[in-house]
């Protein structure tokens, strides 16, 4: 077909794929096979956005086969938004939108993934032959990858990783003088480790029985009679440094937090004297880690207990920062409240300033991250447009209205071709406000009308009220 041919194409890429001990490619039956696009400067962000948004045609024949016909293959896609691969567990509270960007503006370069789907199928035909080649035809020539892309930009079994993991916490003591109480990871490390969230709380009571404990602001507090429960509230605050800390000006620049914990019972005040001490499972970080590892590319490690033969970070850990909602940054989250993908955008084709999208990226966007701030004001113009397409899926045949959104950004604030990349995760920051029985429908412009891609029609799964 049209796309097989790779009609208008101005450019290429080769990926030949070895299959290793010996193997043939058809004795193996790969899944998707996620790519990371490594390198410097603006290879990794022009890679992404040929990849994904100017790919027309993907064909795949044996290296070793003179004649044989080539198959066709999905175009690649974007990995890395899915919920199994997310960095940051979801606490239920806000969508997955707001996750994806805590974690874009944490460390962008989790997301340059793409996937390459439909391997197996393909591999079942190669015979004999141990190689083959994988070729990406591009609508678009990117005058930087031309002869600068090697094997090197593209890393199989490569894998984000953050700083975040469940711990047991030491018993915290209850007295009837406190009104709130410090949660210590490990009384031994006092240093080592810093409390993210809470996850489970549980009340020993002096007569040895147990208790859970519930957030007072949550969904999970409906479920219990106020009655007879038993509620914590959690406080943040920046950690306070020991005099002889202070004196040996700290072991890194990063201070950290402290969290305080206060149980209530609304009903029945008398039921926290029962209570002797608390026990918390909670997700915690090394605090300070990421600072005093190596910061230089190659830095090798191993994990006991995995069955790989050792590990490699491509790219230095980003630094410790302090939460967002520390101090008066609190109520700038007050603006998550009020939103949906019509607040963002204008409607028609009147254009609208992306104000209020800006404004809510903002709460994200770090005031000394300056690639961050540029990126937020970048975004010029979002309107939206009322359009019905066929509801993607494999599922019965119907229709459904959406919204088209046309995102307008400006090229000049996207350093080494991120545009795309940015444009991706604001396209699935917005589906995730469409409702049940709705979708919303991304189209990346440039401040000039001129159309970068377009993202799929995503369905909608907020319910309505």
């Amino acid at each position: 077909g049209g796309r097989g041919a790779g009609e208008g194409a101005e450019a290429g890429l080769r990926i030949r794929l070895t299959a290793t001990g010996g193997a043939k490619l058809s004795e193996l039956a790969p899944g998707p096979l996620p790519l990371y696009l490594d390198g410097s400067q603006a290879i990794p962000g022009e890679l992404y956005r040929q990849l994904v948004a100017d790919a027309v045609s993907v064909v795949l024949r044996p290296a070793d086969s003179v004649g044989t016909p080539s198959a066709d293959l999905p175009l690649p896609r974007a990995h890395g938004f899915e919920e199994e691969c997310a960095l940051i567990p979801s606490d239920g509270r806000t969508h997955r939108g707001y996750r994806l960007l805590s974690e874009y503006f944490a460390c962008p370069e989790r997301f340059l993934f793409i996937a390459l789907d439909g391997l197996a199928r393909r591999f079942a035909a190669c015979g004999e032959a141990t190689e083959c080649d994988v070729v990406i035809l591009f609508r678009r020539r990117a005058a930087a990858l031309v002869g600068s892309v090697t094997a090197a930009n593209l890393r199989l079994y490569a894998t984000p990783a953050v700083n975040l993991f469940e711990k047991q916490l030491d018993r915290v003591a209850v007295t009837a003088f406190d009104h709130e109480r410090l949660t210590i990871a490990d009384r031994t490390r006092p240093l080592d480790f810093e409390v993210n969230r809470l996850l489970d709380v549980r009340a020993h009571r002096r007569d040895g029985g147990t208790l859970p404990v519930v957030p007072m602001h949550d969904f999970a507090g409906l479920s219990y009679d106020w009655s007879d429960a038993l509620f914590y509230a959690t406080r943040l605050t920046p950690r306070r440094l020991p005099a002889r800390e202070r004196r040996a000006n700290g072991r890194s620049d990063y201070v950290g937090t402290e969290t305080w914990i206060s149980v209530s019972a609304p009903a029945r005040a008398s039921r926290t004297e029962d209570i002797h001490e608390l026990s918390i499972r909670a997700l915690v970080t090394n605090r300070d880690l990421p600072e005093r590892m190596g910061r230089g590319r190659g830095t090798a490690f191993s994990i006991d207990g995995v069955a790989v033969s050792g590990i490699t970070m491509l790219r230095p850990p980003t630094p410790p920062r302090a939460p967002l909602g520390l101090n008066d940054g609190a109520w700038r989250v007050i603006a998550h409240l009020t939103p949906n993908q019509f607040g963002f955008a204008g409607r028609g084709t009147d254009e609208c300033d992306a104000g209020a999208l800006r404004h809510h990226l903002a709460l994200y966007a770090r005031p000394e991250d300056a690639v961050a701030r540029r990126q937020v004001e970048a975004v010029k113009t979002v309107r939206a447009e009322p359009v019905s397409r066929r509801a993607p899926g494999a599922g019965p045949s119907a229709f459904v209205r959406g919204q088209r959104l046309h995102l307008g950004l400006d090229e000049a604030g996207f350093d080494n071709g991120r545009m795309v990349l940015f444009g991706a995760v604001i396209d699935r920051f917005l589906a995730e406000f469409a409702s049940i029985n709705s979708f919303t429908e991304t189209a990346l412009e440039t401040t000039g009308r001129e159309g970068v891609t377009q993202w799929p029609a995503r369905l909608g799964r907020r319910p309505t009220i």
